[in-house]
Formats: structure tokens, sequence, C-alpha cells
């Protein structure tokens, strides 16, 4: 799971900083118009930054016509355009490499420079954990919003600070803290620390150019604004680069692509690393869009196309038998959904009335096997995917039926079919009876080990809730049913999201071991239940 935590200041109804930290799932609870879209717009709208530098969208290439951010204006904290607004993340990189921005030849390079021998990866690989904010305000002068600064923590300090003027023309790295851990030598215990990557980029830069660490003040062109530019490295300035370059004095080409690689990995690759994640997010609506009787399926991905649900039948035309057989397992399976209703999907040919082997027939004629053959692989496949009433054992239509099943079969799919990245769901448990709602609980936690993301689920239902609860309690007394899947606290997070007068305000509600709450709900947990029992 690459994305740990999210922050938000001045986002919507957010105005201090919120901090959001993601589990495999990750739950938000609270009331009507509470607040909890927020942070489902929030990731939306940080993809538009990072793919399409986009910061001031409406509709978005995720939620195609379904989802209207409104623009820059309405996603500013109470529509004031003198507020800067703060979107943060926090990355577990243990698994994962940041990139160093090289290309072919590079490496043989540094490794063939007298002196050299040194690789990004040297300090790079040195980074645990990373974060960085992107801080957003209204530019008077070019009438937009645009990307004023970029912050860079590491391993939980800052290392790093983009910075943008007004007119986005000039563009530095105003601090970098070459003192941090990750440039330090590996000295003994008696030795004062080195940092030879730092002597280096000292005797290297022009004497101009020099400052007073962390105070850097090194420009950048080649971008917008203070955001990099998507998998590029970063194009630092000509005029840093002075006449000394210590060891790689015979080599100073070796010697500004190590430098420029480390500054791209540190600032620019966490940012592409997000991007990238960001570009796997689906979305499923709350009000999922029952297919026509012969609807026009796409064989090319269209993300937005999930928004309405109407991306799961797509997958579900395309997939494989394998993939339909676990969709089904689901539906009908005892001790799961137990619908009562399969997915089928026909493969067949369509023979055309002015086909030879139509006319053919047509006149009586006896065709020889071989050209009869020949003319059958001429004819193009399509597929027909329908839905099989069990009980009645007859095959009918989505329209045919309760619509509980065309809501649900978009939150299966979506589930199985989702392997890295963030599944957001908006009200999974819309329109399905109660025991297709703890049944839910069970696909998604058993999930959990093909899934390398998270699933992050807008609801209202306790009965969903309560199905965690109740596995994270069996796991840990080793009491299990046959075929249940095992969920651990630290795999379930639960954010009660609520309005306040201060604006929106998000309360992490942490579980035992014993599938109970450690804390009291901010405003009662389904209190309206109780009220009507007692």
């Amino acid at each position: 799971m690459l994305i740990k935590a999210l922050t938000l200041e001045n986002f919507k109804g957010i105005a201090e900083p919120v901090r959001i930290e993601f589990r495999p799932i990750t739950l938000l609870f609270g009331p009507n118009s509470a607040g909890k879209s927020t942070v489902l717009q929030a990731l939306v709208y940080t993809r538009e930054i990072l793919e399409r530098h986009n910061l001031d969208p409406d509709r978005t290439l995720l939620g195609g016509e379904w989802m209207d951010l409104g623009g820059f204006d309405s996603l500013i904290h109470g529509h004031d355009r003198s507020r800067q607004m703060v979107i943060g993340f926090e990355l577990d990189i243990h698994s994962t490499d940041l990139p160093d921005y090289l290309h072919e030849g590079d490496s043989w390079l540094l490794e063939s420079a007298e002196g050299g021998g040194h690789f990004p990866e040297e300090w790079l690989s040195r980074i645990d954990s990373i974060a960085f904010s992107i801080v957003i305000r209204w530019s008077q002068l070019l009438e937009r919003p645009m990307v004023k600064s970029v912050l860079i923590d590491a391993n939980g300090s800052r290392i790093a600070e983009l910075e943008s003027s007004q007119d986005g023309k000039d563009i530095t790295i105003e601090l970098l803290d070459v003192a941090h851990a990750i440039f330090r030598d590996e000295v003994g215990d008696d030795e004062e620390p080195t940092s030879w990557f730092t002597d280096l980029l000292e005797d290297a830069l022009h004497e101009q150019r020099t400052r007073d660490w962390p105070n850097a003040d090194l420009p950048l062109g080649g971008q917008q604004d203070a955001l990099p530019e998507p998998e590029k490295s970063l194009n630092l300035d000509r005029s840093i680069w002075g006449s000394g370059y210590g060891v790689y004095a015979n080599h100073p080409l070796a010697f500004q692509l190590l430098i420029t690689s480390v500054l791209s990995g540190l600032i620019a690759g966490p940012i592409d690393l997000v991007r990238k994640e960001l570009d796997k997010l689906i979305y499923i609506g709350p009000l999922r869009e029952v297919p026509s009787r012969h609807p026009a399926y796409r064989r090319s991905p269209d993300v937005s196309r999930w928004a309405r649900g109407t991306a799961a039948w797509d997958v579900l035309h395309n997939a494989d038998s394998a993939f339909v057989e676990k969709v089904n397992d689901w539906l009908t399976g005892d001790g799961k959904l137990d619908s009562g209703y399969a997915v089928t999907q026909h493969r067949y040919r369509e023979l055309a009335l002015d086909h030879p082997v139509t006319m053919a027939i047509d006149q009586g004629l006896m065709l020889d096997e071989e050209d009869l053959s020949e003319l059958f692989q001429t004819l193009p496949v399509h597929t027909r995917v329908a839905i099989r009433d069990m009980k009645a054992d007859l095959e009918v239509f989505p329209q045919d039926i309760g619509v509980g099943i065309s809501q649900v079969i978009p939150i299966i799919v979506g589930a199985i079919w989702q392997r890295s990245g963030i599944l957001a769901v908006e009200q999974p448990e819309l329109h399905i009876h109660p025991a297709l709602q703890v049944a839910l609980g069970d696909l998604f936690a058993s999930e959990l080990e093909n899934n390398e993301g998270i699933y992050l689920l807008e609801t209202h239902s306790e009965h969903l809730m309560l199905r965690f609860l109740r596995r994270i309690r069996e796991t840990a007394e080793d009491d299990l049913p046959p075929g249940a899947p095992a969920l651990k606290p630290e795999q379930v997070a639960v954010i009660y999201v609520q309005s306040t007068g201060q604006g929106v305000e998000l309360t992490p509600l942490p579980i035992s071991e014993e599938g109970e709450f450690l804390q009291r709900w901010p405003a009662g947990f389904f209190e309206e239940r109780a009220e009507e029992l007692f």
C-alpha cells in the first residue's frame, strides 16, 4: 500500500489541516451532507492536477458526467481566493523504489567517469518514508490557480522546497537540506559526520550560487509553476554550475547527471509515484446504471464509465471464464451473497442474411465441410452478457429483476478486478438487503490478499461495519467459520465525518482485537437503532 495518508487544508469544508490515515479497508461514516465525499473529491482533484495540470476542473477524467468539481472557486474553503489550499501525501516506499530518471546510457556514463562509480540509489535508497505537499493559490497576475510551492519531507523531516513566482516565470529549489541524514556518509561513532555528496555539490556550484544551506535558490526551467512535469527529471538551470567538480573534474557531465538524478528522485519522484497510483483510481458512484438490453460495450478501458457502474459490465464482457466464475461464486455462493442470480457470458458468431453460408442454406445447397469451416472462421465473434435466475433456470436481463442486483454487480466486479491503487465506492450497500450488505464485508476482506491497494468505502451501513468487527473478533479468538476471511484491526480504518461550525471534522475510531471501538463515536454508534429499540 503506497499511499499511507492524505492531508487536506482549506479544501472544501475543511479549514485547518486534517490528516486521513488509510488502511487497506477505509470506511467513511457520517450524516448526509457531512463532507464524506471530500476525501474522494480531493483524490480526484489531485489526479487532475498531476495528470493534466488541471487546477480548475469541473468535469474530470475519472468522474465523467457523474462528478462535477465546479472549479477552484468551489474547491477552495469558503470560496475565498485569498486562502491557500494544501494537499499532502505520505508514502510508504519500503517496497517501492523512487525513480532516478536515468536514461539508457546514463548508467554507463556514471560508472565510467574517473573518480565516479556512484549512483543515485546510494542516497535515494536511504529513504523509507517520504511525503510531499502541494500548495495551491490563486494568482492575481495569471487570473487562475497555480501551484505556488511543493514541500518534500524525507524520513520525517523537511528536505526540500520548490517555489514559484506569481507569474510562474521564476521557479527555484528554494530550500535544500544538505545536512539531512540521507546525505551523510557512514562513519565511525567517534568521527564527525561528513557528506561526500554535499562537498561535491558545493564544489560544483557557481560561486555566485553558493548559499548558506539549507537556503538553496537553485533556478529550474521547463515547468509551468512549482509542480514538476510528469515523468521528467528536474531541469536545473545551467547558470548554477561552476568550474570545480572535485573527483569529477574530468567528467562534469557525469557529475551534473548524478546531482540532477538525485534531486529529481527526491523531489519529482514521490509526485510521480502518486500520479501513477491515482491513475489506477476507480470511482463507483452511489447510483449504478442498469444496463440496457442491448448495451454498447467498450473494449478499450474508459475509467469514467466506472462512476455509473457501466465499466463493470465492460469488464464482464471482455473477461475470461475464470473471472466470471469468481464473480458468480460471490453472487451465488453459500455463505456469500447467495443472491440466486449468476452472470452468464455467451460467445457466438454472427451470421448475416447475405452471408454465403446463409444463402446456401436458404437454397438447400450442400457445402463442403472444409469450405464451411473456413467460412465460419470469417464470421465475427460477439459476446452477450446476461443474468441467470438460478431458481427459475431462466436467462433474464438486469431490467427484468430487482434493482439491487444491478447495483451490487459493479461492486463485486470492481473489488475483484482492482489489484492495486484505490477503489472508491459511495454507498456500496445501496438498494441491497442487509444479508447482502454483510456479505460485501467478507468480499472486501477476502480480496485483501489479492489487492495491494485501498478499498475506500463511503457508507451508512451498520451491517457492513458489524461484519468487519465480527471478523476481527473471530480472527483474534481463532474462531473463524470455515471459509471466512481473517481480518485484523490494523487492516481497517473507520473515520467519522461530521460538519461543525468550524468546518468538516474527521475523527478516526480505532478498533481493538476484540472487534470493539476503543472510543465513543462523536454522535453515538448508530444511536438511532438504540433509540427505536429501547
